[in-house]
């Protein structure tokens, strides 16, 4: 069962609230919220949290992309914790774990190594996905954290849009961001 907080689609478009020149902001930060548009709803993504001015180059860059993107959100509030890049990979094998908890996963075309954890909550979910995909050879997507590759969703890939490339970002009106 997917994590309830855990969204992987499509970014249809993003909404961005007009932001005053950095001159004029009194507190460090974006005030206020971009909705994050997507296939099957949307989520918001707060202006003030460090990383989002990157997580709004990559929603945008994924969108334009017409790739799926992995959100973790706020289950409460919707507002995104986490941006990562899932991948389209065929699973070509799966070893034993033999250091600790880790199991090595090779993905192709991959020459990094991934793991899977039978420490993490979704352990047999994920390693039970990962084995009837290699098993089939089909795709799946795969995403993994940035430091240590742990490999922590696994699942079919949403569906892309039916008609055309997704919507454009407006970008309000103004002097550029720095």
């Amino acid at each position: 069962m997917p994590k309830p907080n855990v969204i992987v689609d499509r970014v249809r478009s993003l909404d961005l609230p007009p932001r005053p020149p950095t001159a004029a902001q009194s507190r460090p930060g974006l005030p206020g919220y971009a909705v994050v548009h997507l296939t099957g709803g949307a989520s918001l993504l707060h202006l003030s949290d460090p990383r989002a001015a990157v997580w709004e180059g990559v929603l945008d860059d994924l969108r334009q992309a017409n790739e799926p993107v992995y959100l973790e959100t706020d289950p409460n509030t919707n507002i995104i914790k986490q941006v990562l890049y899932p991948r389209s990979v065929i699973v070509s094998g799966i070893a034993a774990a033999l250091a600790g908890n880790l199991h090595e996963v090779e993905l192709e075309i991959s020459h990094a190594l991934h793991f899977l954890n039978a420490a993490n909550p979704d352990y047999q979910q994920l390693l039970n996905a990962l084995t009837v995909a290699r098993q089939q050879g089909t795709p799946v997507l795969v995403t993994e954290t940035l430091d240590d590759h742990e490999i922590i969703d696994v699942r079919t890939a949403p569906a892309p849009f039916a008609a055309g490339p997704a919507m454009m970002v407006l970008r309000p009106a103004g002097p550029p961001a720095p």
